[in-house]
């Protein structure tokens, strides 16, 4: 327990860690204010709320880290893998990168969210790889959201556990991909992706090092439609 009462004086001792915890939510407390509209009107101003973190010189990575007064040390961290995955879906020894075309359906779509959210061209764009690179073996990873690519040489889709493509794309030569869950998973794991923004905006989700590569029109227009 984080909390125990001695029931001598009923004074209410609290936990070293939950002292820190109450510390930064006082910090956060006090930064709040500057962030009432944003989180009144959630998410109809998430949009904005990247541009305002853009202007004051952070990114949605380490924007809290700023706003708690900690120090940001990376986004690289330890994730559970599966070692054996490689060898049981034939990638073993083999140089290969992961392509996905799936998108977050944690909110609500429309299929014109989906239009503008996911890369209409990543076959295309497999095939391409593939002519440049015939000994370079392409293979799709994602889950429920994704639709298959037929270019690529081996199709995952549905049918890894989350260690076990943490294991893949840490291997990987590069991971394609729509701005996406996959994507923080690769930077975790220092994998370098090939990011194809829509509405999302790349200055706040885009990571250092990544290629990020930017539409050519109707970027960064992601939830900016309530006042």
């Amino acid at each position: 327990g984080f909390i125990s009462i001695r029931s001598t004086n009923q004074k209410l001792l609290l936990h070293p860690h939950l002292k820190h915890m109450l510390r930064l939510h006082k910090v956060l407390r006090a930064q709040s204010h500057k962030l009432h509209n944003f989180v009144e009107k959630h998410p109809n101003l998430d949009g904005y709320l990247g541009y305002y973190t853009v202007k004051k010189g952070f990114k949605r990575h380490n924007f809290l880290h700023h706003l708690a007064n900690i120090p940001y040390s990376g986004e690289s961290f330890s994730v559970p893998t599966d070692v054996g995955a490689r060898s049981r879906f034939g990638l073993l020894g083999k140089r290969y990168i992961t392509i996905s075309n799936g998108y977050d359906d944690t909110t609500p779509t429309t299929a014109d969210t989906k239009i503008t959210k996911v890369y209409p061209y990543h076959a295309q764009v497999a095939t391409l790889i593939k002519h440049a690179n015939p000994d370079l073996c392409i293979v799709q990873v994602g889950a429920n959201t994704s639709e298959p690519i037929s270019s690529a040489d081996l199709n995952l889709i549905n049918k890894t556990t989350l260690p076990e493509v943490a294991d893949i794309i840490q291997h990987a030569d590069l991971h394609i991909d729509n701005e996406g869950g996959l994507v923080h998973l690769a930077k975790a794991l220092g994998t370098t992706s090939c990011v194809v923004f829509g509405p999302t905006l790349s200055a706040y989700f885009g990571y250092d090092g990544n290629i990020n590569c930017e539409p050519h029109q109707c970027g960064g227009c992601w939830w900016m439609e309530g006042t």
